[in-house]
Parts: C-alpha cells; structure tokens; sequence
C-alpha cells in the first residue's frame, strides 16, 4: 500500500495507546471489572396479584327507538307556519332571523342542534347579499 496509507495506520495505532494510557490513568479498566463481577442481575419477580378484566370500550351499546315520538306533517306544517310568521315579525323590527326545522335526532337522541355565531353570520350575509 501507499505511504499514507501506512502514515495512518502508524497515527492510528498511536492513538489508540493514548487512549489505553488514559483509561489506565482514571482506573476505568479496572473499574468496569470491578462492577461486572460485584453482583450478578437478579430476574425480575412474579407478582401474585390477580389482574382485575379489562373494560371493553369499543361494543356499541343500541338505543331504544321504541319509544321515539315522531311529529305528523300536520304539526310540522304549523310549527313551521308559526315560525315564518315570527321571522317576518322579527325581520320588520330590523333582527337578523334563520329558520332551521331540527330532525328527530336531535331532540330524542340527545344532541341539541347548534349553530355557531360565524356561521350564523356568514349565513345572514349570504342571504342578505343575494336576496
């Protein structure tokens, strides 16, 4: 091989006896023989203790839906007569209104209907724009 290549192997060799000098000169050869054979692992112990089940989250549980109450069209037709005619009561008194007729899952099947004040606004300038 080349004399560089020799150059770096003598370099390398060199070192490595620096460094063996040092690790002598701190005692950590001896040290790391010393704490190998002070005591051995000991194995982890079994504990006796019974584990209580694991709860299940994930079985769906299924809703009663035999007792839901539907409206008939009939009241659905006044509900939403008696709606507009408050919209326009409250619109000549210069309120912003919006009419939303709710499904019977949002009252029975316990979520309640919101609508949040950006939407409610991006709405009411939509219609207001456009009508």
């Amino acid at each position: 091989m080349g004399i560089a290549n020799l150059s770096y192997e003598e370099y390398r060799q060199k070192r490595v006896e620096e460094n063996k000098k040092r690790l002598e000169d701190l005692n950590l050869v001896h040290l790391s023989q010393t704490l190998r054979n002070l005591s051995p692992k000991s194995s982890p112990v079994k504990s006796n203790r019974i584990s209580s089940p694991r709860k299940s989250y994930g079985v769906p549980r299924s809703r009663d839906l035999s007792n839901r109450v539907y409206a008939t069209d009939e009241a659905r037709a006044y509900a939403l007569e008696k709606a507009e005619k408050l919209v326009s009561k409250l619109e000549e008194e210069g309120y912003p209104t919006l009419i939303r007729s709710m499904l019977p899952s949002h009252v029975t099947g316990g979520f309640w209907l919101v609508i949040k004040p950006i939407t409610y606004s991006n709405l009411l300038i939509t219609t207001t724009i456009f009508n």
